[in-house]
């Protein structure tokens, strides 16, 4: 069965942003798995004796303390493509609509939960809860100038995400600090020559951790001081917009070992699910 169909029968037991979420994995360089204590000790027994390489096409992401975490790198299970062509497919039909409002949504290529949390919190329109900066990329490679390679002693980098002014001109680098490391080994924005690198090349840079954007209030300082980078006029969110955030903010930060999943079983919709959707296709 393929991921998209999979999303799709799942779709009838999700609200509109766990649905996101789900589809925001699929098509993301990375997956969310907790393995149980038997399998992991298997797994580990398996890769030791060599019986199954450890270049299976998923590569373990280790924790800030180097342990093992339950995240896993790996190649996108969804292209982009693939979103156009199963559109095709499922128009007309019952929650085609639904599935294919939250599709336009989907980031693609996010190598974490964190990036796809602050991409959405970044994103979204704000009529949706999110800050509606347009054109936000993730996971950007970058080629370093010959002076900023030397400060960095590698020829490119990866932004985490990067956002830009509408006439392009100025760019702002974000890099997520997460508690695990999600990107590329040995990429990114990861010290300050990194930081400093991409500076001398006219970026600005923001580090930005899970905490900031947790918290509303630290985020939204977040949020005043890119406008400013970016030379854009930051604007209140009108009482309709706050109540968006609120609900958005409601089931962003979730367990991502447990998406879609209550005692193993699929969660009872609720009442509020539907609410997120009008929101989407009046956009």
């Amino acid at each position: 069965m393929s991921p998209l169909l999979t999303a799709f029968i799942m779709s009838r037991h999700l609200t509109d942003l766990q649905l996101l979420l789900v589809l925001a994995e699929m098509c993301g360089l990375f997956a969310v798995c907790a393995l149980p204590v038997a399998l992991e000790a298997e797994l580990t027994r398996a890769i030791d004796s060599g019986a199954i390489s450890t270049t299976f096409g998923w590569v373990r992401c280790p924790s800030e303390d180097g342990t093992a975490s339950n995240l896993w790198r790996r190649d996108a299970l969804v292209l982009g493509r693939d979103l156009d062509r199963f559109c095709s497919d499922v128009c007309g039909m019952r929650y085609g609509n639904r599935f294919m409002a939250v599709l336009q949504l989907v980031p693609l290529g996010a190598a974490s939960p964190f990036e796809v949390e602050a991409y959405l919190l970044l994103g979204l329109p704000r009529a949706l809860g999110g800050e509606g900066f347009c054109g936000i990329e993730l996971n950007v490679e970058v080629t370093l100038s010959t002076s900023a390679r030397a400060i960095v002693g590698k020829p490119r980098v990866y932004i985490d995400l990067l956002l830009s002014s509408p006439d392009g001109r100025r760019q702002v680098a974000i890099e997520c600090q997460g508690k695990a490391s999600h990107g590329r080994a040995g990429d990114g924005l990861r010290d300050a020559d990194r930081m400093t690198a991409l500076q001398a090349m006219g970026y600005d840079v923001l580090l930005l951790t899970h905490r900031q954007i947790s918290d509303e209030g630290r985020f939204r300082a977040i949020v005043k001081a890119v406008c400013r980078m970016l030379d854009a006029e930051y604007r209140d969110k009108s009482s309709d917009e706050q109540r968006a955030e609120t609900l958005l903010r409601s089931e962003l930060f979730v367990d991502w070992t447990k998406l879609g999943v209550i005692d193993g079983k699929m969660p009872v919709r609720r009442k509020t699910a539907r609410l997120w959707t009008a929101a989407v296709l009046s956009e």
